[in-house]
C-alpha cells in the first residue's frame, strides 16, 4: 500500500472487505509488502470477486502478491501433522501397483 497516515490505514483496514467471516488474519509485516492477510475462500472466483470489492475501497494498494496454500498438515489447534485424506489415498494406490 502507499504509505499514508495511520488514521487513513486504520479507517482502509477496518473497511466491511475485511470484516469478511473467510477473512482469517490481517497484519502488517516488515517486507516489501506492509500489509497481509490470511483467508480461506470456497472458491477461486469468490476469491477473485472479494478482492474486486475490496480494491473498489481501498485506496492506495499499489502491488499484490496471491499465494495459494493448496494443503494444510497442520492448522491451529491441531496437536499434530495430518496428512491430507487425497495424499494418502494416492499413496496407498502407488503402493498397490
Amino acid at each position: 500500500m502507499r504509505p499514508k497516515p495511520i488514521k487513513g490505514f486504520v479507517k482502509d483496514i477496518q473497511c466491511e472487505e475485511l470484516q469478511d467471516h473467510r477473512v482469517l488474519s490481517v497484519f502488517t509485516l516488515a517486507h516489501q509488502y506492509n500489509v497481509g492477510l490470511l483467508g480461506i475462500w470456497e472458491s477461486k472466483e469468490a476469491y477473485g470477486r472479494w478482492k474486486t470489492r475490496l480494491l473498489m475501497r481501498v485506496d492506495g494498494v499499489l502491488e499484490m502478491q496471491e499465494l495459494f496454500l493448496l494443503d494444510a498438515y497442520k492448522r491451529e489447534g491441531d496437536a499434530e501433522i495430518k496428512i491430507p485424506a487425497h495424499i494418502v489415498q494416492e499413496i496407498g494406490e502407488l503402493t498397490r501397483k
